[in-house]
């Protein structure tokens, strides 16, 4: 009996220990906690991140300010030597006085030793709010009642030539905003499917040298296509954006790395594709060992991105270009080696 009751002390106790410990873990890996200027310079931000998990994972942080309207880059700032604090904290001095004062979605991602991605993070920023401030001009002190007087009309003057300025600067605004016809955006932000787009499957470690320029290739060409670059990884809706792409698009570039072949986000989109007999279209940006799955297709080198676009947009860059999706029977033998399509003249 005595057994037993301390048993049950034992258990209360490890109770009272364990739940306020698990209530405790952070919901978020990182949080934005302050951005202001840096000094009177302005032409530095001050960003303040506060890091929920073991700190020594990470070896660089990226600053990115991507262009709202285009979704492209306009500006990437690694960090090394993080300076943590004992909280967790560090603070990351950024450069802006390259950017234009304007809205940007401002993305930070860690990487670990390995290059691989630890956590990611977005803000929207208006960098319009940073701008130098207008500096005063220059008083002098008159040294007779003649002197104050003319000093006085000159500066009347320019106080009234101040103000029509402003009001002609700003009714030029308002008139230019009001004739401005917003852009299209480019398919890579669009919310609407269809059954001619193309989801982009890939890993963020090869967004700037293969997937981006890749994007852009695609826009130029008119070919819809959609990827997940103005989602915030881990966001409430971030799965469903996903999910319904999956659904709604028919065809799939697996942009072929073996970071892409080594995560769990890129295995879950392409085997939604092969499971649905979808088309599949892998591009090797890195070499890689294609999976059993995809042994029965074909891939595409990434310096023969012009012959996969021309196959998306049905017009054959050569009389010969084959099928991009071959998919095998249990009973056909599988190939010795995988090959590029071949485009040569017979």
């Amino acid at each position: 009996m005595r057994l037993t009751v301390f048993r049950l002390l034992a258990v209360v106790l490890l109770c009272g220990l364990v739940v306020p410990a698990v209530r405790a873990i952070p919901e978020v890996d990182v949080r934005i906690v302050d951005i202001r200027l840096y000094d009177d310079t302005n032409t530095d931000l001050l960003v303040v991140l506060q890091v929920y998990r073991d700190v020594s994972s990470v070896e660089r942080i990226i600053v990115r300010f991507v262009d709202p309207d285009t979704t492209l880059t306009r500006a990437t700032i690694p960090f090394t030597n993080l300076p943590f604090d004992a909280n967790g904290q560090v603070r990351l001095r950024v450069p802006i006085s390259n950017l234009p004062a304007r809205e940007f979605l401002m993305t930070i991602e860690a990487q670990n030793p390995d290059g691989n991605l630890s956590f990611e993070t977005s803000t929207d920023i208006d960098l319009s709010f940073f701008a130098p401030a207008v500096e005063p001009l220059p008083t002098t002190q008159p040294t007779t009642p003649t002197d104050s007087i003319g000093i006085q009309s000159n500066w009347m003057l320019i106080v009234a030539a101040g103000g029509i300025l402003i009001v002609v600067v700003v009714a030029g605004f308002i008139v230019w905003r009001r004739q401005r016809k917003p852009a299209e955006p480019p398919s890579v932000v669009q919310r609407t499917l269809s059954a001619d787009s193309v989801f982009i499957s890939y890993s963020r470690t090869d967004w700037d040298t293969y997937v981006e320029p890749m994007a852009k290739r695609l826009t130029e060409a008119s070919i819809p296509f959609w990827l997940d670059q103005h989602l915030l990884k881990g966001g409430d809706d971030w799965m469903d954006h996903i999910d319904a792409a999956l659904r709604g698009c028919q065809r799939c570039i697996l942009c072929v790395s073996p970071d892409a072949l080594t995560s769990r986000y890129v295995k879950l989109e392409y085997r939604y594709f092969f499971n649905q007999a979808k088309a599949i279209y892998p591009l090797m940006c890195r070499p890689a060992d294609l999976p059993a799955e995809l042994q029965g297709i074909q891939y595409y080198d990434y310096k023969d991105l012009d012959q996969l676009i021309a196959l998306l947009k049905g017009e054959s860059a050569s009389a010969t270009i084959t099928a991009a999706v071959i998919r095998h029977s249990p009973g056909d033998t599988q190939p010795d080696a995988l090959t590029p399509i071949d485009t040569a003249e017979d």
